[in-house]
């Protein structure tokens, strides 16, 4: 025996194994990022609806941990509670074992074609989706390549007796299921450690209890994955990871008590002449042990839910503001990151809305120290742009497609002229009102015309805020509309202001200038606020084309 070719053979297989897996997924995610966002999201209002879409979208992406870790930024940013994450994760585990089962076929043969296919798809088209659909073959192509390396590599250890007699010792459910567990972590692939146990099965070296149990092992491994995960996120992150442990490591305890009449009833359910162990006999136990175990969990998610709370309760919020939905385990998934990214905005849109409404009295302000509460909000206006202009930057750095290129554009162009609203009103506005106010010039009550413009630049900004954060078009489209309504009212302060001038003494006429600068500056914040509503109305047809398979400057 060779055992420079038996490791390298066997190491070189794992790694085409585990390389195929990740461009499987990665292109299924990037594919079906939409669809995904949207199960997870939209499809949680109970448990069962809840674990229907983790084991749908496991299914689709051929992850577990992925849809772990995507559900710890889910639940970290806010987009689904902590609770509708349970019913999720009870479900990826029933879709992760899909890859199993995709693996027991072992159609070796064709892995050659499903490379050629995909090398030659993804070289010849330009089109993106064509491209990603050839990677995924190739990624398949390359898993099973993986698998028959793996195969002829541990050949020669059937017949080995210093090998079988380790590997009797897996004949003890703990050691196996031990022996499983520490594999899963350190390669951080459950699917990787079922392909191994299936080679090994199906050459006869591992019995069907010992394969079920390294299998039960993996289980508890790759909840690794969803805690390093946790690193460094709020604890509702951190409760998630606590209950897929909780779930599984409480599962493999029974279903290791029961490791008799469980290999019995997989025997039963998948027969094999001779007493052999089978690939099929594998995939089924993997299946069937993560039905019974949702089965079991699935009426307790109210309970478990508590626990894990009690167990990791929520820490105080901070006290200045920090981004809530910008989650990096997002960041492979595009539609989800830059659906992460228009939440943020729209708490960017509620932070300058409550500047906005200040307006009012920064312009009738008596002293200085009643523009106090401006100066940290506007800096959480900044805190916030700040990030979400460098979350953006690193989901561009992503392999994205030009759909999600120009969406990146869009939310700059959002979070920019947010910025620019807050700006307007805490350095512009509060700047001019702290000269005027050094200078000793008295303050003037706003003029009917000009109360109705402050009114009307506020429900513009708000109605434009609120049509990103709802995807609303119609709300947009009032916005756009509101054009000629908010120049009729400039038009309005103005002349009123120019009546001012001719009756009021000289200090008036100072005060009555600076006026004329206020009126400006909300002809400004109209403009800022179609910009938005624009920017958010051509993003709506983006989105709803994905559904269905520069303005002018009036300062002054």
């Amino acid at each position: 025996m060779s055992w420079f070719t038996l490791i390298t053979g066997l190491l070189g297989g794992l790694a085409l194994f585990l390389y195929g897996l990740d461009q499987l997924t990665r292109r299924l995610s990037t594919v079906a990022g939409e669809g995904m966002r949207t199960i997870l999201a939209k499809l949680t209002a109970n448990r069962f609806s809840a674990m229907a879409a983790g084991a749908t979208v496991t299914a689709i992406i051929q992850s577990s941990s992925v849809t772990t870790v995507l559900l710890v930024g889910f639940v970290s940013a806010g987009l689904i509670s902590m609770q509708q994450s349970i019913g999720v994760i009870i479900g990826a585990n029933i879709g992760s074992t899909v890859t199993a089962q995709l693996i027991a076929f072992r159609i070796t043969e064709y892995a050659m074609a499903l490379i050629a296919a995909g090398f030659f798809a993804q070289m010849i088209s330009r089109a993106s989706q064509f491209r990603d659909i050839g990677l995924f073959l190739m990624g398949l192509g390359l898993l099973f390549l993986g698998m028959e390396s793996m195969t002829q590599a541990t050949n020669p250890l059937r017949s080995y007796e210093p090998f079988l007699l380790v590997m009797k010792q897996l004949e003890t459910p703990l050691f196996a299921a031990l022996a499983g567990m520490i594999f899963t972590a350190i390669v951080q692939s459950s699917a990787a450690t079922t392909g191994l146990v299936i080679v090994f099965a199906g050459q006869g070296i591992l019995t069907l209890p010992a394969g079920i149990a390294i299998i039960l092992g993996a289980n508890v491994g790759t909840c690794v994955t969803a805690v390093l995960a946790t690193i460094g996120k709020p604890r509702q992150a951190t409760q998630v990871a606590l209950f897929h442990v909780i779930f599984n490591v409480t599962g493999v305890i029974v279903a290791l008590l029961l490791l008799r009449p469980f290999v019995s009833l997989v025997q039963w359910f998948t027969p094999v002449e001779g007493g052999a162990t089978s690939p099929r006999q594998i995939a089924n136990a993997h299946t069937l042990f993560n039905i019974a175990n949702a089965v079991l969990f699935i009426g307790f998610t109210g309970p478990l839910s508590r626990l894990v709370q009690w167990l990791a309760p929520l820490k105080p919020a901070p006290r200045r503001i920090e981004p809530m939905y910008l989650e990096r385990a997002l960041l492979d998934v595009p539609a989800a990151a830059l659906d992460a990214a228009r939440r943020e905005t729209g708490r960017l849109g509620e932070q300058v809305i409550a500047m906005v409404r200040l307006f009012p009295l920064l312009i009738t302000a008596r002293s200085v120290h009643e523009l106090d509460p401006l100066g940290p909000m506007d800096e959480d206006a900044d805190t916030l742009h700040s990030a979400i202009v460098a979350y953006l930057g690193q989901v561009a750095t992503r392999d994205i497609d030009a759909r999600h290129a120009r969406r990146i554009q869009d939310y700059l162009e959002l979070a920019n002229d947010l910025e620019n609203i807050g700006d307007t009103v805490e350095k512009e506005v509060a700047g001019q009102v702290r000269e005027q106010l050094s200078r000793r010039l008295p303050t003037l009550e706003p003029t009917e015309a000009m109360t109705e413009l402050i009114r009307h630049a506020t429900w513009m900004i708000e109605t434009a805020v609120e049509g990103v954060t709802t995807l609303n078009e119609e709300l947009t489209g009032q916005v756009i509309a509101a054009k000629a309504r908010a120049q009729e009212l400039v038009r309005g302060a103005r002349n009123e202001l120019s009546r001012k001038l001719h009756t009021g003494d000289h200090r008036t006429v100072q005060s009555v200038r600076y006026a004329f600068d206020y009126v400006g500056h909300l002809n400004y914040l109209t403009y800022l606020a179609r910009r938005v509503a624009k920017v958010a109305a051509r993003k709506e047809k983006d989105e709803k084309r994905a559904a269905e398979g520069p303005g002018e400057g009036e300062k002054g």
